[in-house]
């Protein structure tokens, strides 16, 4: 059987997903945009309604899974004004009158209409008691954040519960189905090398007019942010590009270079605390010593980035993550990143060579800090946890440099590097996992079980989730895997 044709073709049988005129070719859905609501991934863009009134959202509301309104009882400030209410979301602006909201007094409660594009010249909706509801566009505020919304919901860790609320797929009685077990593991196996293979294909897009180092720097410095601190992590890199970072530790000896390091991301993310702020006297010694190493530079104007810590483990606060940048940095500067990735896998455990320059030994602040003048820990504890490392080799590091193995058409390091992901062990479940297991297997757990064994098994149910199951609104009547299991191939 040819699985790779046979993928193919069952991915390309549903109806064409929606393409909007002016977005990135990405398959954007209105369940994308319900979670990034959720999330609040995108709490640290300046948001604004189509009538210029300033967004900040101080709760996002309950997310309603019946009919009504899309989140429930949030909380959000217009400019001065505290509003609570109801949240409606939709792909088009147009969609509310569509769907004949303002017809429906379900929707009476409603506060802000959120929309993904604009397609209509009105500034606001209205509700069937005449109620005029602001509108908040999310295509003009993303930008190039649009290629990345699939990164905050495979980041996103997900109750089992809310991962269900699709429902068991068509397609599970047939992944069932002991007869299906072979082709089926053949179709899991191409869906994860294309999902390998995009991921590389996307970084290949952002390298047109950088090298590998700084796609390397900014993949790696997202991802330490998660689903959470993504883009305030990117804005942070965008603000101090690897180019700058050379320049200022040209000439320094390489145990300056961690403080520098933290001086620099720490100032620029505003995270030190004002100086007239009192603490014990190792927080005031590392204080002075950050500011003796910030006054040696010239940096451009700080981003503004909002830090969100709601929910968010002592051990993963930005400062403690920009420790472990930083000294990752500091191991690798010289060298260059691409180089000393390339050193770490001809190791025979390249995770190990990956938490050596991650961590440290050395008297560092943060190993015992999860704050600022913060309770001291009774133990060091690792910058970047092994959890995180993993989640960043597989995310970033293996795809970048499958990219330049096949661009310097070094085939051994491609093959070694895919064999590595597909025996790589799994990563902590994330949403987008949660509800292919459950759409694919229902609660059968020792199905769902032998299909996430890897990372690499992982890839292929996120690569078949947006390839099926986020294609729009089709269903699955109208599912090419439906279709191709059905086949008997």
């Amino acid at each position: 059987m040819n699985s790779a044709g046979n993928y193919s073709k069952a991915k390309n049988s549903p109806p064409k997903p929606l393409l909007i005129h002016d977005a990135p070719q990405e398959q954007i859905n209105e369940q994308h945009l319900h979670h990034l609501w959720a999330e609040q991934s995108l709490k640290s863009l300046a948001m604004k309604t189509i009538d210029g009134k300033n967004v900040s959202v101080g709760f996002p509301g309950f997310w309603n899974k019946s009919d009504g309104p899309d989140f429930k009882e949030a909380l959000i400030q217009l400019d001065n004004n505290m509003i609570k209410g109801d949240i409606e979301i939709h792909l088009y602006s147009s969609d509310w009158f569509r769907h004949k909201h303002e017809k429906d007094s379900r929707y009476n409660k409603v506060i802000l209409h959120v929309a993904g594009w604009l397609d209509s010249d009105k500034k606001f909706v209205v509700t069937s008691g005449g109620k005029k509801v602001p509108q908040l566009i999310l295509a003009p505020l993303l930008e190039k954040e649009f290629e990345e919304i699939d990164h905050f919901l495979e980041m996103s860790h997900y109750s089992e519960k809310n991962a269900r609320f699709g429902g068991v797929g068509a397609c599970s009685r047939l992944c069932l189905n002991p007869s299906f077990k072979e082709p089926f593991e053949r179709f899991l196996e191409k869906a994860g090398e294309e999902r390998l293979y995009n991921k590389a294909n996307a970084f290949r897009l952002k390298r047109k007019d950088v090298g590998y180092d700084e796609i390397l720097y900014e993949g790696i410095i997202g991802a330490l942010g998660y689903h959470k601190n993504y883009l305030p992590f990117i804005k942070l890199a965008e603000s101090v590009p690897l180019s700058l970072l050379r320049k200022i530790l040209s000439g320094l000896e390489a145990k300056e270079a961690p403080l520098i390091l933290q001086a620099i991301f720490l100032y620029q993310a505003n995270l030190v605390p004002p100086s007239k702020a009192e603490y014990d006297k190792e927080t005031n010694q590392y204080l002075s010593e950050l500011h003796r190493a910030y006054c040696q530079v010239s940096l451009p104007d700080r981003p503004f980035v909002f830090w969100n810590l709601k929910g968010t483990r002592p051990a993963n606060y930005p400062a403690r993550r920009i420790a472990g940048m930083s000294r990752f940095l500091a191991g690798c500067l010289q060298d260059g990143l691409l180089n000393t990735l390339l050193r770490c896998y001809e190791n025979p455990n390249p995770l190990s060579r990956l938490k050596e320059y991650f961590n440290t030994k050395d008297n560092d602040y943060w190993l015992r800090h999860a704050t600022f003048g913060g309770k001291t820990l009774k133990k060091p504890m690792a910058l970047v946890g092994a959890g995180t490392i993993q989640t960043i080799e597989v995310n970033v590091i293996i795809p970048i440099l499958i990219l330049y193995a096949r661009e310097t058409e070094n085939k051994k390091l491609a093959e070694s590097l895919v064999q590595r992901l597909k025996t790589y062990p799994p990563l902590p479940e994330n949403y987008i996992t949660k509800f292919m297991q459950y759409r694919l297997f229902a609660d059968k757990a020792k199905s769902s079980r032998e299909f996430s064994r890897t990372a690499f098994q992982q890839q292929a149910l996120i690569q078949i989730y947006r390839d099926f199951c986020a294609r729009g609104f089709e269903g699955c009547q109208s599912c090419g895997l439906v279709k191709w299991l059905s086949s008997g191939r």
